[in-house]
């Protein structure tokens, strides 16, 4: 018989977001409405805060610190970075969006540069 399926978030994915829930709570939403009318200006209030958090993150995924020891284990990164967008989206969409780092065209910058690419 096959295991049950489980909807919990697991408390080691929990506990990684409350920081990101605080900055949500305490920088994003009370600012929204400030930034949806001063549209063209940069959210730093919320960039300083998050920063941090986002360079330990990538050394975390960097180092495999957040990987499953088995390949029958989930891979809670995906799960993490769903529930971060959802999060993060509540705080105020816009300042989600200015996120400091490259994401997509990140990736694509990255594969142009490697040495594969460069042949």
């Amino acid at each position: 018989m096959a295991a049950m399926i489980s909807f919990e978030i697991p408390p080691e994915v929990f506990n990684q977001l409350e920081p990101y829930a605080h900055i949500a709570r305490t920088i994003m939403r009370p600012q929204a409405r400030h930034y949806d009318e001063q549209e063209h200006e940069r959210p730093y209030p919320f960039i300083h805060a998050i920063w941090p958090l986002e360079q330990a993150r990538r050394q975390q995924l960097q180092t495999g610190a957040t990987q499953g020891t088995t390949t029958d284990e989930p891979d809670m990164d995906v799960l993490f970075s769903i529930l971060l967008a959802e999060l993060l989206s509540w705080g105020d969409a816009g300042q989600f969006l200015a996120r400091p780092g490259g994401r997509l065209g990140g990736t694509a910058v990255a594969t142009a540069w490697m040495p594969v690419c460069a042949r």
